[in-house]
């Protein structure tokens, strides 16, 4: 404890000039002196009267016996009795001429300071924390309309396409062979297309579909409405996730491969099989559309079918090679797809 020499003039200069609450007590809890700003804060209060006519001292009355004993200030709090409390530090003083011990009790603002400026940055937090919640729910529902439109929109496209195949389909009932060739094209490329947003209907998806479940529904497509009984239609494929955007050219692609051979390769046979596989490796996709016909002549290899066929496969910057002989025509498309977002 330090010592300090006891006197009204020292009291008066060391208090009274001090803002904030400064109260000297007695062992007993007494008042010896007290200044302008405690005397406010108690409601009252002069020497001599007992410190508990202002605060409920028993509450901290162990705080003030440890405070009292030692050298270093300890945390204390006065529940006053207008209800508020009072946070204070305290320690020890000893006077040197009578050697009494004093308690001397200083607020404590940066406790209160300190407890403000704490309940302000939780309160900031949670402010923050409710607006980014709020904000999180904002986004969430926008998505989730965003969602239901684009596959309310592929479900419409794909009802729209099959109601344009309807239409291709009666069209070409009474015309020429030449015109129920081309429509019947036509519409096997609808189809192809149809295809693409039936599994996107199907999956509850809107920009991705696998490959593999898209060429097993057109070959099956292609079987039942184009392929003579005695040609086999059979796949090997490497599962593969790929963009709507590429997997329109890709459909419409195999479709037209599968068509010209169909057209061309068998003519002359008993029986016969067309074969699709896709492999995919270090990121590139091989899809090869292969028959063991007769092979396909050049005339029908550069036809339209085939400048269509290279112009999806630029699409997909990719590339188209062919190769045919009497052992059959083997369609090679060769591209890198766009990675899964």
């Amino acid at each position: 404890m330090g010592p300090v020499a006891p006197g009204r003039t020292i009291s008066d200069r060391l208090i009274q000039a001090l803002d904030h609450e400064v109260v000297l007590l007695s062992e007993d809890a007494t008042i010896v002196d007290l200044n302008v700003a405690a005397r406010k804060t108690l409601g009252g209060g002069e020497p001599g009267r007992p410190l508990g006519d202002f605060a409920d001292t028993q509450r901290a009355s162990a705080l003030m016996t440890r405070a009292i004993g030692g050298s270093v200030f300890v945390p204390i709090n006065l529940w006053l009795a207008n209800g508020r409390t009072l946070k204070m530090r305290g320690r020890g003083l000893r006077d040197i001429l009578t050697d009494e011990v004093h308690l001397l009790l200083v607020g404590d603002q940066r406790r209160d300071q300190g407890f403000s400026r704490l309940k302000q940055l939780v309160d900031e937090l949670n402010e923050e924390a409710e607006r980014r919640s709020r904000l999180q729910i904002q986004l969430q529902e926008a998505l989730d309309r965003e969602q239901h439109m684009r596959s309310e929109l592929v479900h419409r496209v794909k009802n729209n396409l099959a109601l344009l195949v309807s239409m291709v389909q009666l069209r070409g009932t009474d015309d020429s062979p030449e015109v129920i060739d081309a429509l019947t094209s036509v519409r096997e490329r609808i189809i192809a297309i149809a295809s693409v947003h039936d599994l996107l209907d199907q999956s509850g998806e809107v920009d991705w579909l696998d490959a593999d479940e898209l060429i097993v529904s057109l070959c099956r497509q292609i079987d039942k409405s184009l392929a003579p009984e005695h040609v086999r239609i059979e796949t090997s494929l490497d599962p593969l996730r790929l963009h709507m955007r590429e997997a329109v050219p890709v459909a419409i692609l195999i479709n037209e491969l599968m068509t010209n051979s169909l057209k061309h390769a068998f003519r002359d046979r008993d029986g016969g099989c067309i074969r699709v596989t896709m492999q995919v490796k270090d990121g590139g996709v091989r899809i090869d559309v292969l028959d063991d016909g007769s092979g396909i002549p050049e005339d029908a290899r550069q036809g339209s079918g085939r400048r269509l066929s290279g112009v999806f496969a630029r699409q997909l910057h990719g590339r188209l090679d062919c190769k045919s002989g009497d052992e059959g025509t083997c369609w090679t498309l060769r591209f890198r797809p766009r990675q899964i977002a």
